[in-house]
C-alpha cells in the first residue's frame, strides 16, 4: 500500500499550468484538448513468471497491481494510452527439493497506442518502462532484500484489449513481455498476464 500511495502522490505534483501553457500545440500534433482526456483508477489481478536460460525450476505467481490510468484521444479511433501503476511481481521455485520465492516490485509506466474497432472495443500494444522500488528472496521461512542484485530500470512490451460496458467502466486484459534482463549478467526476463478494471473518474469526451 506504500507504494501505491506514492503513485497516486507524484501525479499531484505535476502542476496543471504547464499542460495549460501547452495547450494550444496539441491539434497540430493530433491530440484532442484537455478536456477530453480521461483519468481513471486501475486495479486487478496478474499471474506472473520470469523466464531465460538462467531461470530453472521455476513456477508462475499470482501477484496484484493497481494504479491510475490516462487515455488521451487522438484523431479518429486512435488514442494514447499511459498511467503509473505500482505492480507486484515475482514466481515460485525449487532448488534441491527446497522452495524459494523472488519478488520484484515496481513502478510501471505504460506508454501505448490505442485503436477502437467498435464502440465498446479497444486493442493496445507499446511499451512499459518499469522503475525498481523493492525486491526480496524468501526461503526457509526468510525473508532477504535483494533489490542490490537487480538492474533499477526494466523495459517490456506489452499487448492488450478493453471492453468498455459502461462509459466509467471498463475491463482490460495486457500481455506483457520482458525486453531487457531484470539482473545484470543474468538471462532472465519478466513476463505476465494481466486482467484488470478500470473506473473512469473523468471519462474521454469524443
Amino acid at each position: 500500500m506504500k507504494h501505491i500511495a506514492i503513485c497516486f502522490g507524484l501525479l499531484t505534483l505535476i502542476p496543471p499550468t504547464s499542460f495549460a501553457q501547452r495547450a494550444d500545440r496539441l491539434p497540430a500534433l493530433g491530440v484532442k484538448s484537455i478536456q477530453s482526456w480521461a483519468l481513471g483508477i486501475l486495479g486487478g489481478m496478474q499471474q506472473t513468471n520470469w523466464t531465460g536460460k538462467d531461470v530453472m525450476g521455476n513456477r508462475p505467481d499470482r501477484d496484484v497491481f493497481a494504479g491510475v490510468a490516462a487515455r488521451i484521444p487522438l484523431k479518429t479511433s486512435w488514442s494514447f494510452e499511459t498511467g503509473l501503476f505500482f505492480s507486484h511481481e515475482g514466481y515460485r521455485g525449487s532448488l534441491r527439493a527446497e522452495r524459494f520465492y523472488q519478488h520484484a516490485n515496481y513502478v510501471q509506466v505504460p506508454l501505448a497506442l490505442g485503436w477502437k474497432p467498435s464502440a465498446r472495443w479497444q486493442i493496445m500494444a507499446g511499451s512499459q518502462l518499469g522503475i525498481l522500488a523493492s525486491a526480496t528472496e524468501e526461503s526457509a521461512g526468510s525473508r532477504i532484500r535483494v533489490k542490490e542484485r537487480y538492474h533499477n530500470l526494466a523495459i517490456s512490451g506489452i499487448a492488450g484489449v478493453a471492453y468498455q460496458w459502461h462509459p466509467r467502466w471498463e475491463l482490460q486484459a495486457r500481455w506483457m513481455l520482458g525486453l531487457t534482463p531484470l539482473m545484470p549478467d543474468t538471462k532472465a526476463y519478466s513476463r505476465a498476464l494481466q486482467l484488470g478494471l478500470v473506473f473512469w473518474m473523468r471519462p474521454s469526451v469524443p
